[in-house]
């Protein structure tokens, strides 16, 4: 078995067992947002691939959006 030490220049230090290096990292929970276009909440959404920002549950919804949404997307706010 052996230690791995990591030291930040803050000074703190930080000692880690073999056993602890091996085990597995926890699992993810999946984040979803409320979709734009019909406000449905707890189902994956995907993000508009022109600003990142705008998330829809389906390409219809993102077409039926996109009247309103291109006057944003990809500008700055």
């Amino acid at each position: 078995m052996f230690r791995v030490s990591v030291e930040f220049p803050d000074g703190a230090s930080y000692s880690l067992k073999q056993s602890a290096l091996a085990a597995a990292p926890p699992e993810k929970k999946k984040k979803t947002k409320a979709c734009w276009a019909c406000g449905k909440a707890g189902v994956k959404t995907k993000k508009c691939s022109g600003c990142e920002v705008a998330r829809y549950c389906s390409r219809e919804c993102s077409k039926r959006d996109w009247k309103e949404h291109r006057k944003t997307c990809g500008k700055e706010v």
